[in-house]
């Protein structure tokens, strides 16, 4: 009985060890005044739009700051400093693993007084040396997939094509690697079937938040394969009640015509 109990309690560490490992974001920047002098111990608040969840930070002596294991979403900043105006950088899309800079200029003022600025995120990639592509939401759900398999979202990237007919792994190779040389991560979980090297779990395309396919140039927790990863985060809660209904219309009347077929 003793041994049952101490199994079990291994198992229920290990899970909660496992499910603290998520496919998170990163926001990075720099805080100066009008004259480009760095700014030190300013206050930065990071809120999930979503959940309303807040992570605050400090700027470093050389106004650098850094907040990360951020979950992929639109975040608003606010950035506070004695003798400045506050700064509030709004509608922040971060995307999964995605290292977002935003460096932010605070001016003289009264704290009372507030500058609020739409958050501009530069579309080079200029923190990490990963390529690839993400797969927004709203690309997934208005995508049309047949047969709703989210494998078929990397066919959206380049340098992805169909693998050969019957072979083991994913349906797809990346740069020209092996079938059975990339990897599929779940919310930070290894989903990678040890025997044919496919995907074990199967997410509905419903239940998927983001798709990011990274082709080349990823970190070294994923350098034991040749080929790409797949990382994908599954939907949370929010604060906003929210579902999905499809279904699926197969008949001859919605078939194109056959070249062959009499008109």
């Amino acid at each position: 009985m003793r041994t049952r109990f101490a199994a079990l309690l291994i198992g229920i560490a290990a899970a909660t060890i496992a499910a603290a490992q998520t496919s998170s974001g990163s926001i990075v920047g720099r805080v100066t005044d009008s004259t480009h002098a760095m700014i030190a111990s300013a206050s930065i608040k990071v809120r999930n739009v979503a959940t309303n969840q807040t992570r605050t930070a400090e700027t470093q002596i050389d106004g650098q700051y850094t907040v990360s294991n951020l979950p992929a979403g639109d975040y608003d900043v606010t950035v506070d400093k004695a003798g400045f105006k506050q700064v509030r950088e709004t509608n922040l899309e971060l995307q999964v693993e995605q290292v977002a800079r935003l460096d932010v200029q605070l001016d003289v003022g009264s704290v009372s007084e507030t500058v609020e600025i739409k958050a501009v995120v530069a579309l080079l990639n200029t923190e990490t040396f990963t390529r690839g592509d993400v797969i927004a939401p709203n690309e997934i759900t208005e995508m049309p997939l047949n047969g709703r398999n989210f494998n078929d979202l990397a066919f959206t990237v380049a340098g992805v094509q169909p693998a050969e007919q019957g072979s083991k792994g994913a349906p797809y190779v990346i740069n020209g690697a092996r079938a059975d040389a990339s990897n599929v991560v779940i919310d930070g979980f290894n989903d990678e079937n040890p025997r044919d090297a496919g995907s074990q779990a199967q997410p509905p395309l419903d239940s998927l938040q983001e798709f990011k396919l990274q082709t080349s140039g990823y970190s070294a927790e994923y350098g034991r394969l040749a080929g790409g990863v797949v990382t994908m985060v599954l939907k949370s809660g929010a604060n906003q009640l929210h579902g999905s209904l499809f279904e699926f219309v197969r008949n001859d009347d919605f078939d194109a015509r056959n070249f062959f077929d009499q008109a």
